[in-house]
């Protein structure tokens, strides 16, 4: 497990659904929280009570369509069992998706909710 990061992310999650939106759709991952701060931010529940600490109940994040894709992500099976690690906060939550080579985790960036 990393430990090295300067600012420790909100959550180290695996990516276990992906839709990469078309036509103006949004981007959505489902994401299988592995390690959870105190406090999440941002970021929604996919099933139950949004302050249920349970790690194991996955994150959903939604953003602009075309911002996966934009980061070399045209496969959502690609995506499937990825690590991420989810910063979130402020007006954005940024995800960094693990690379497919190299050591570089590339961010994607993703719109706040409403």
């Amino acid at each position: 497990m990393r430990n090295d990061w300067e600012t420790p992310p909100t959550v180290e999650g695996l990516v276990v659904r992906a839709w990469i939106g078309e036509d103006g759709q949004p981007d959505v991952l489902h994401v299988q929280g592995v390690d959870v701060a105190d406090d999440i931010g941002n970021l929604d529940r996919a099933i139950g009570d949004p302050d249920n600490p349970d790690p194991n109940r996955p994150f959903v994040l939604i953003g602009k369509a075309g911002t996966i894709a934009r980061h070399g992500y045209t496969d959502p099976e690609k995506l499937i069992g990825k690590r991420c690690l989810i910063y979130s906060g402020g007006r954005f939550d940024s995800v960094a998706i693990e690379p497919e080579t190299g050591e570089h985790w590339g961010l994607v960036v993703w719109c706040e909710y409403v």
